[in-house]
């Protein structure tokens, strides 16, 4: 009743100030990190310290903080009585702000940041007080300076435990499409075609304007694009170099440049946009044992919250220098970054911003709203000294049969897909037959054949490659056609595959 309480209270205060505001994604990832049970190690009042005995016994009993979706709670060490704030944050503030809002509807106002695996919150404890500018609790203020860690206990309240899902079967690589291999592509960076749509036979894009920076002469601020179907596209603030400022990648140095990203990499820091996690916020907030596997074409970590396998799509330069790298969001965002080896580790630094500059170095300060990725090789696992019969072993035939099965039983089911013509919706049945519905955006709406088109016919799966023919469309062009598309990477939730023009799409599983 307290927290519902609590909850009314935040929607009927005024928002944050004149800082800039987080959007609704950001606020949910924000979320995501502060979620959980922390332990108070350490308070600062009025240039007082409390230490943690102290805490203990007089503050929260135990110690112990508990933060969910929207409310910060935790139990008197004498009565048990359990006491509740409401909270907000704006994560895109420099430095991040949060209020504590009581059941008085008083607001203490405060800034937050990450130190490793440590959370600091700096609150001003006066109703209604200006916002701290800084982490620190002098003499004579009433700032206080809150130091938590991480506690060794379960998730939070509003937190599931850990799932175990089915792992992504690993699909044979393809060789790369030629445009896949570039340091930048000319065309919109989400995948164009879907999997079951007709694809022209040739794509072609007419470069009808070209603006040059102002600030750089050798890179280009924007261009105007015009599609086979007369369709025009501006990409802005793309920093595509110009050929004679960079070059592509042979096929020997992509070659060896995957060979040496390829494997399971231990993630052991990060700094984002100034802000570092340490080795178990990490692994309790981000990537589950704090691992990252890097295929061929994809980059993969499971999350530690619900267990899901979260899948992206990469694409390197090699050549380039520093050597490129773009990341592909399950939301077909792409971010732009470098990367480099030392030693033993590998370094990545993205652009959170999918509409920024690519970095140039790997720094990530403050107001950068980059993500700086320290990784370390993964020791290999020790070989198992069990004997196994000669006769238990399967064949290679076997294995393929085996392997090539369990992706068919997981393509089975209702997948979903956006690009720039609207949404496609694509159920496989058990029996091999199949529809797909898409939902025409208002931009490209087709007069005459209204708001959705829709097919059905017959699937396939071999050798890694999913063909759909089509028997009845209402796109009298498409009916009796067949399509096909290479899968890259599946799993419970999510697949990448290769259509037929090379590029790669991201589907999410209804169920």
């Amino acid at each position: 009743m307290i927290a519902s309480l609590m909850v009314l209270i935040v929607g009927f205060l005024p928002q944050f100030g004149d800082v800039p505001q987080a959007s609704d994604d950001e606020v949910k990832d924000a979320k995501r990190y502060l979620k959980g049970k922390w332990n108070l190690v350490k308070l600062v009042d009025g240039g007082e310290t409390i230490g943690p005995e102290m805490i203990k016994r007089k503050l929260a009993k135990d110690g112990l903080f508990t933060i969910d979706n929207l409310t910060v709670h935790n139990s008197d060490p004498d009565s048990g009585e359990e006491k509740v704030l409401a909270y907000r944050v704006n994560p895109a503030a420099d430095p991040k702000q949060i209020d504590l809002i009581n059941s008085n509807s008083a607001t203490f106002r405060g800034i937050y940041r990450f130190e490793g695996d440590t959370l600091a919150v700096c609150i001003n404890h006066e109703n209604n007080g200006l916002r701290p500018t800084e982490f620190d609790s002098k003499s004579g203020t009433k700032q206080q300076l809150f130091t938590l860690s991480l506690a060794d206990s379960n998730p939070g309240p509003d937190q599931a435990p850990p799932v175990k899902v089915a792992a992504a079967v690993p699909v044979e690589p393809v060789k790369p499409h030629p445009a896949l291999a570039a340091p930048v592509a000319i065309e919109d960076s989400r995948p164009q075609g879907d999997l079951f749509a007709a694809a022209p036979k040739s794509e072609i894009h007419r470069v009808t304007e070209v603006s040059r920076s102002t600030s750089v002469p050798a890179e280009i601020s924007s261009l105007k694009i015009e599609g086979p179907t007369g369709d025009v596209k501006v990409l802005s603030e793309v920093a595509i170099p110009t050929h004679d400022t960079e070059r592509k990648a042979t096929p020997g140095e992509l070659q060896q440049a995957h060979d040496l990203l390829t494997g399971v990499w231990d993630i052991t820091s990060v700094t984002d946009n100034g802000e570092r996690y340490g080795a178990q916020l990490i692994q309790r907030k981000i990537a589950q044992d704090g691992k990252l596997i890097i295929g061929s074409r994809v980059v993969q970590m499971i999350s530690p919250d619900s267990g899901a396998k979260r899948i992206s799509g990469y694409r390197i330069n090699p050549a380039s220098e520093p050597k490129q790298i773009d990341i592909t969001t399950e939301f077909d965002n792409v971010k732009k970054g470098i990367y480099k080896f030392d030693g033993e580790d590998l370094l990545i630094c993205l652009n959170n911003d999918p509409d920024s500059l690519r970095p140039t170095n790997f720094d990530a300060p403050s107001g950068s709203q980059r993500r700086s990725i320290r990784l370390h090789m993964s020791d290999p696992e020790p070989p198992s000294h069990a004997e196994v019969p000669a006769h238990t072993a399967p064949t290679a035939e076997e294995l393929a049969k085996q392997k090539q099965d369990t992706v068919r039983t997981m393509l089975v089911g209702s997948w979903v897909t956006s690009d720039s013509k609207g949404t496609v919706t694509t159920v496989l049945r058990p029996d091999g037959t199949f529809t797909t519905t898409r939902e025409w955006s208002k931009a490209v709406k087709r007069l005459f054949e209204g708001d959705t088109s829709s097919a059905s016919g017959r699937w396939s799966y071999e050798n890694g490659l999913l063909r759909a023919t089509i028997l009845s469309s209402s796109d009298r062009k498409t009916a009796g056609q067949t399509f096909y598309g290479r899968i890259q990477s599946i799993g419970s939730t999510t697949m990448v595959a290769e259509d037929g023009t090379g590029s790669l799409k991201n589907y999410r599983k209804l169920r």
